[in-house]
């Protein structure tokens, strides 16, 4: 997603809410979430990125009458990767439990912050071409598991009984993944 489609959302965002002179913190309701978007992951092998299709899904609910929430979320991105000898393909199922901290609550478009830890399930095919007369192929399949760190900030704004949020984090994987080192997540969803 490029810098220009997401002012593009923003913009329209901020054109289709409506602000009430009374509105307050929502009411202690939890709400279900999906999302897509894409990511950026960094490898451990280099410093190759590549864009992944990323997809959410969770629960939200806030604490109280408070501007402090909390998500379980899980997650799914899947990518590929080519060089000229091998191509590999990742798919990256994740959960994770997050604080949302709403910035403000009397805006059309409302910022938040959110933090919190997951676990992340890595599951990789790849596959090498041999060069020669055969053209015999040799693949393996990986399988790991690795804890993650995230943090970030989104936009919330109304439209009717749901909402559209946009939102971005850097998520590390402090130790186990041997194959991915950080992701940044960019989504666009909807809350209802």
């Amino acid at each position: 997603m490029s810098v220009r489609a997401f002012a593009a959302f923003v913009f329209a965002c901020c054109a289709m809410s409506r602000v009430s002179d009374a509105q307050q913190v929502e009411a202690v309701t939890g709400r279900l979430l999906f999302a897509a978007g894409t990511e950026a992951i960094g490898f451990r092998d280099g410093a190759v990125i590549d864009p992944a299709l990323s997809l959410h899904f969770g629960y939200e609910r806030p604490l109280g009458n408070s501007r402090v929430g909390i998500r379980l979320a899980g997650s799914f991105t899947g990518n590929a990767h080519n060089n000229a000898d091998s191509e590999s393909y990742g798919r990256f199922y994740g959960a994770g439990l997050f604080s949302t901290y709403a910035l403000s609550t009397a805006r059309a478009l409302r910022p938040y912050l959110i933090a919190g830890a997951g676990i992340e399930r890595l599951s990789t095919t790849r596959t090498l071409q041999r060069v020669g007369d055969s053209g015999a192929r040799s693949v393996s399949l990986v399988g790991q598991s690795s804890a993650s760190l995230s943090g970030g900030a989104g936009l919330l704004s109304r439209l009717g009984p749901a909402s559209v949020f946009a939102e971005t984090r850097l998520t590390w994987f402090p130790g186990g993944s041997q194959t991915r080192r950080a992701a940044i997540p960019i989504l666009v969803g909807l809350r209802f």
